[in-house]
Parts: structure tokens; sequence; C-alpha cells
């Protein structure tokens, strides 16, 4: 059975991502950016040296991980972590533009990861809750496993009050509502 585009592409960038993130094969890499690769993120300096050389000067040992991704047309969207060896990491939706077998475009939102202390310094009184759970985020599974973890301890009651965020959207938090 043949692959879609879309499947090809999706498959492409954690391919391509693969090689330059986390084996920093940046030769390698070369042939899934195109030498016209547009660069739209201001953080990073235009074409694909901009981007090597953003990679290069990561400390080494920092880490790329996927999460969910979808791809419509020439586009595929990816959200990931990024995480240095000291613990540092930010979250970003990469939203490719993959021509011809070919990176040709690129833009992203990126946001810090949010932390259980940043968590309960900007939240409610009903977050202070969660320090009977050990919650340590470190993938989209660790993410719902965690969710679960806290649909279990938090009164969810409390918990809608204080935040817009939805929980009932999760599967794995669904049989806990009254």
């Amino acid at each position: 059975m043949s692959q879609t585009l879309q499947e090809k592409n999706k498959a492409l960038l954690l391919e391509g991502f693969d090689v330059l993130f986390d084996k920093r094969d940046f030769v390698g890499a070369e042939k899934y950016w195109s030498p016209n690769y547009i660069q739209h993120s201001s953080h990073i300096d235009p074409g694909r040296d901009g981007l090597f050389n953003i990679v290069k000067s990561l400390p080494a040992g920092s880490k790329w991980e996927h999460g969910i991704m979808m791809a419509e047309g020439d586009y595929v969207m990816i959200h990931s972590r990024y995480f240095n060896p000291g613990g540092s990491a930010i979250v970003v939706v990469d939203i490719m533009r993959i021509k011809d077998g070919v990176f040709e475009g690129h833009w992203d939102v990126i946001q810090p990861e949010a932390t259980k202390e940043r968590i309960q310094e900007q939240a409610p009184d009903v977050w202070r809750e969660l320090s009977a759970v050990d919650v340590q985020i470190r993938s989209p599974a660790g993410a719902t496993r965690s969710l679960f973890r806290i649909c279990q301890t938090v009164s969810l009651r409390r918990l809608f009050s204080a935040v817009t965020l939805d929980l009932r959207k999760f599967p794995n938090c669904n049989r806990m509502f009254v």
C-alpha cells in the first residue's frame, strides 16, 4: 500500500529532525533542508545555515522529542519538546513547508516548558494540592499520565473554576467526572 503525500512528509520531518537535532549530522541534514530554505522565525538567522548554526550552538546532550503531528498538503505541523541536559526545556509547534522531499520553509510558536513550581506560583491555591502528586511531564504520553494523576488527586470542580483548560477533552480524565 502506498503512502499519501502527508504520510511521506510526516515521516520525512521525523527523519530530518532526528538527523539534525539528535544526531547532529549537519552534512546528512543538508539533504532535508533546501539550500533556498526560508526561515520565518525572528530568533533564528536566515536560511539553512542560520538553523544549523543555532543547533551547533546548543549544549552537548541537547535533544528533541516529538509529540503530536499533523499534515495537510505541503505543510506538516509538529508539537515538540527541545531540552538541554541541565533540565531547561522549551515546547514548540514547528510548521514546515515541504516541497519535492525537502524542507522549504519554517514557522514556529515557542514557549518555555511549564514546571510544577511555575504553575503553583501563577495559579490559584487549587494548584497547591499538586504538591502531593509527583508530576514530571517529559513527553506527550507523560502529559496524559500526569493529567490522569491530577484528575485522581485534585477536586475537578475547583480545578475547572481556576483554569480555562477543559480537561474533559482528555480521554483519561472523562471517567473522573461526576
